[in-house]
């Protein structure tokens, strides 16, 4: 098989229209620590650096995994969860602001959405007042290598980590 002509698909992609597609914005809300149920301090490494001297982007998706272990580890996830796993199906990130090293990152982390086998959270990363990052994240419920219908017991921990938007809570269907 030939390889792939990149210049040709690439001339494809401007020539369709496709090249300027861009995904909607995330919701700027989620900016706002003060609407998320968990907060986890994190430190930031040498090896999170890039040649810019600023922590490199994938370094930040690593400050949100541990995020999100933190988040799971606090809801009792783990322990109620039976032989049922949590991945990440999808995910957006927003880079606001450059963090830095040595300074700790604090991550916000709560939950948006129940789905009947998934759930959306959302995190934001802030180094002191500025908003360095902020994503929203789609985990899928699996039972082996299968989509599974959650139990109530986990939907339930689950709601009592939804993000406060306004009055009300996340957007956690019943």
């Amino acid at each position: 098989m030939a390889a792939p002509d990149f210049q040709q698909t690439a001339s494809a992609a401007i020539d369709t229209g496709l090249a300027h597609m861009t995904p909607p914005r995330l919701d700027r809300a989620l900016l706002d620590s003060a609407i998320y149920p968990m907060r986890h301090d994190i430190q930031t490494r040498v090896s999170d650096l890039d040649i810019q001297q600023h922590v490199n982007n994938v370094a930040v998706l690593g400050l949100m995994e541990e995020g999100r272990a933190r988040f799971f580890r606090d809801v009792d996830w783990y322990e109620k969860r039976g032989a049922l796993r949590a991945v990440v199906a999808g995910l957006q990130v927003e880079y606001a602001f450059e963090l830095r090293y040595p300074q700790p990152v604090q991550i916000f982390t709560g939950v948006i959405a129940i789905g009947r086998s998934s759930f959306t959270l959302a995190q934001v990363l802030r180094q002191g007042s500025a908003a360095g990052a902020y994503s929203v994240s789609t985990v899928v419920v699996l039972d082996g290598t299968r989509a599974a219908p959650m139990p109530d017991l986990l939907r339930e921990l689950l709601r009592t980590a939804s993000v406060r938007i306004g009055d009300g809570v996340g957007q956690a269907a019943p």
